[in-house]
């Protein structure tokens, strides 16, 4: 389980970067990582970073805080989940510090960026959409790590009245008269037996009459319990939906279609099935209470399951051979994400280096200013933080493996765009290989079942002609 927190930097980004980054708290500074910036240079960094871009705004950076719960995880852990939610959350856009703090019972990441972004400029725009989309993110991952996650967040906003009534909230009352209800549409055969049911069990009905047009009716069907004084009226503002004078009598009317069979779709054929969709993506349980004693409900659950098998069967074809294709598309979905995970691994580099090489284009006029000047002290104290980072670049880049002096801000952000027009087709194939998937899931679901089915019903025929004929005899 994960709390996340998010608050801006308005003052001094490094005296923040400082405190995160404390090696007390981070076991010596084992658990530091940085994104397109130093950590013992974040401050100026940024800085930097937010003079290319608009002036508007007061926040430097924002600090976000995910806390996990006491002895859930370990550090190694906590860190791992800290860089991929700043990756994720950030999208290799704003450099940023994750450390992970060991000092207290609970390991919490501190995760600092930039709010300007390293390529458009752009500020980091925190609302409540931007908190949900980071509590999602966190909760993800903590599913893929197997820690808990708290179901539903945030305060219950409520019901409306109406739902709140229709649920039955208010009084045992509205909820007996409901079930009852339930009960006599279940039993009756037509409009004028529910009524007569519901007055066997010592309601007093009122506004039963159903409007024809030619008379004046009340506006509302309304019961009255034995034992109380109010009545109840037959609307949705106090039974809920369904309990109309209309709507019981459409619903006796079809359950009247159900028992005699007269609602069931007929299969012609497999290619007819496959033009149109399963309506249940598994089968309906027909040993459920609500199937005893109800031979056209039965039948008609019967029906749709033959109806979802034949459906799946004509797609898949048997079981042996869905699997076969699911085993195929599986593979193919695991070459495509190994993939994108390249491709996420190279697009975090170039997006690493091209901030490096921005830093070095930027700033070598006066490293190299730095070393042709008479009084380079002088030179040193006006142009401290350029110097800095000029050399801080040079180093990065040299650490990458490159030259510096080979590689241009222009060329990387090149292959940057060369990099997401393939991420962008990769997620598109993805998505549709996993989705043809799913359906595949679905279609071994309803065959394995209708076979199980099958065979339990198989055994039971089997058992009770033996048991017939052994009578018999």
């Amino acid at each position: 389980m994960a709390i996340t927190k998010i608050h801006p930097i308005r003052a001094d980004v490094q005296k923040a970067v400082d405190y995160i980054c404390n090696p007390d708290k981070t076991n010596g500074e084992l658990f530091v990582s940085s994104f397109a910036c130093s950590p013992k240079m974040a401050g100026v960094e940024f800085d930097m970073n937010l003079l290319q871009g608009s002036r508007k705004g007061s926040n430097k950076a924002f600090h976000l805080i995910q806390s996990f719960a006491p002895g859930e995880v370990d550090a190694e852990t906590a860190h791992k989940i800290g860089v991929e939610l700043a990756d994720k959350l950030l999208k290799g856009n704003h450099s940023y510090v994750v450390t992970t703090h060991v000092d207290t019972t609970s390991v919490h990441n501190h995760i600092l960026f930039c709010s300007a972004d390293n390529f458009t400029h752009k500020k980091f725009v925190c609302n409540k959409k931007t908190y949900k989309h980071i509590r999602t993110l966190s909760d993800r991952l903590c599913r893929e790590y197997g820690l808990s996650v708290i179901e539903n967040p945030g305060r219950n906003t409520g019901l409306s009245y109406e739902d709140w009534i229709a649920e039955g909230h208010d009084a045992p009352l509205r909820e007996k008269i409901r079930r009852d209800i339930r009960e006599c549409i279940k039993l009756a055969y037509s409009y004028e037996d529910f009524i007569r049911l519901m007055r066997e069990r010592d309601y007093e009905v009122k506004g039963e009459v159903l409007p024809d047009g030619s008379t004046k009716v009340a506006k509302y069907i309304r019961f009255r319990a034995s034992g109380y004084e109010q009545f109840v009226r037959g609307c949705y503002r106090s039974l809920g939906k369904g309990f109309t004078r209309e709507e019981i009598a459409a619903a006796i009317e079809l359950q009247n279609k159900i028992r005699q069979g007269t609602t069931v779709i007929q299969v012609k054929s497999a290619e007819d099935v496959v033009k149109r969709s399963a309506p249940n993506v598994t089968l309906i349980d027909t040993s459920a209470p609500k199937f005893k004693g109800a031979p056209g409900l039965t039948k008609w659950a019967e029906t749709q399951n033959l109806k979802t098998a034949a459906h799946a069967f004509a797609v898949g074809g048997s079981v042996p051979e869905l699997q076969a294709k699911m085993d195929a598309l599986k593979k193919e979905m695991d070459d495509i994400r190994d993939k994108v995970l390249l491709n996420d691994k190279r697009l975090k580099n170039n997006k690493t280096l091209a901030v490096y090489v921005r830093n070095y284009e930027e700033n070598r006029k006066y490293g190299l200013g730095y070393r042709k000047a008479k009084d380079q002290d002088r030179y040193y104290r006006i142009n401290e933080s350029r110097i800095m980072l000029f050399d801080a670049a040079k180093k990065s880049i040299r650490e990458m493996g490159i030259d510096p002096d080979s590689v241009t801000y222009s060329m990387v952000t090149d292959r940057i765009e060369e990099l997401e027009a393939e991420k962008t087709g990769l997620d598109k194939e993805y998505g549709q290989k996993l989705k043809e998937y799913k359906e595949m899931e679905k279609q071994m679901s309803v065959m394995t079942q209708y076979i199980e089915k099958q065979g339990i019903q198989t055994r039971e025929t089997a058992k009770s002609e033996k048991k017939r004929a052994e009578q018999e005899r």
